[in-house]
């Protein structure tokens, strides 16, 4: 998260920001990041933890790191109160967190029959931190406190930051620039077609009017185009969301342009049917699906995960195929 800054625009995003207090990189930094996110109307979500014993913080993810993750964001719904309850009982009753969570993950958690994520009082039987939310959202939990209100407290660092006359450094000198906006912005003139491989982190919305590609008609060989108020009212949409899936006329595919009525806003969707770049034989690029990458050996799909390049509007084996990768929380099974 160093140096970018998070100019979002209409494109509000969340973010979880997450360190120890003696992260000799990352504290202070994260309250930093925090206060520019606030400044960009984006939901943050501060966590600042605490070395305790057995605990030895540092530079790295908290204990249990993808729960936090998966609860933070919001990947899949926050448990139910009554799930939160059975599972605070279960940690209360002296089982570990991890029995407690492996246990509610196969459904041997009473009051938690179906998978979702973590809420913050179940996350805090692993690891206590200090919260701060600036909407008071975590997960899909909203309306709750922050208990550090905004603006946010500063983390109690090991090692002090801030502007170079508060902790006293003289080697060199700078110009602090105030928080917020640096620029007013513009609405984009690019056409509203998305790749998967897109940033799965802006928010899910879709537009009437947007268009997506729909198929070649054959008689003039030209493309045509519907709109996703066309595809909310089609009777057959499953299918066109799962089956049509090439880029043409510089348009998306309705999955990346409709993800609302397509049902693809999850940063690990896949469809088996999404293609992406291959390679290029004899001067004709050549694309693969998500269902052949899936078919190969698990050497193969590692090899071919590590793949970058996209083209024809199609992304890469990781950006197509999120799932098959393994890519972040999306590798947990």
């Amino acid at each position: 998260r160093w140096p970018v800054y998070p100019r979002t625009c209409e494109h509000k995003i969340i973010d979880c920001v997450m360190s120890y207090t003696n992260d000799r990189i990352g504290c202070g930094g994260d309250w930093y990041m925090y206060e520019a996110m606030v400044a960009e109307g984006n939901d943050a979500r501060l966590l600042s933890f605490s070395p305790s014993d057995g605990i030895d913080g540092g530079h790295k993810g908290p204990q249990n790191q993808y729960d936090w993750i998966v609860g933070c964001l919001g990947i899949v719904e926050s448990c139910a109160k009554e799930c939160e309850d059975s599972f605070i009982s279960c940690k209360e009753g002296g089982e570990s967190y991890t029995t407690c969570f492996n246990n509610m993950k196969i459904g041997n958690l009473a009051d938690c029959a179906a998978p979702c994520a973590p809420t913050l009082e179940m996350l805090k039987m692993s690891e206590d931190p200090v919260v701060t939310l600036s909407q008071g959202n975590f997960g899909t939990q909203v309306g709750l406190d922050s208990p550090g209100g905004n603006p946010a407290p500063k983390p109690e660092c090991s090692t002090p930051f801030g502007k170079f006359s508060e902790v006293g450094y003289t080697k060199c000198t700078g110009v602090a620039t105030p928080l917020g906006p640096i620029e007013e912005c513009t609405t984009s003139s690019q056409p509203p077609s998305v790749s998967p491989s897109s940033d799965p982190s802006s928010k899910c919305t879709e537009k009437n009017s947007d268009k997506f590609f729909w198929k070649i008609r054959k008689k003039d060989n030209k493309a045509l185009k519907k709109s996703c108020k066309w595809l909310k009212n089609y009777s057959k949409k499953k299918l066109i969301c799962a089956r049509n899936v090439d880029y043409g006329a510089n348009y998306g595919p309705a999955q990346a342009v409709c993800r609302v009525t397509c049902a693809s806003c999850s940063t690990c969707y896949e469809n088996e049917n999404s293609k992406f770049f291959f390679k290029t034989k004899n001067k004709v690029d050549v694309y693969k699906t998500c269902k052949y990458l899936a078919g190969l050996s698990k050497k193969k799909i590692e090899r071919f995960c590590r793949k970058t390049e996209e083209k024809g509007g199609y992304g890469s084996p990781k950006g197509a195929c999120p799932t098959t990768c393994k890519v972040g929380v999306c590798g947990i099974s």
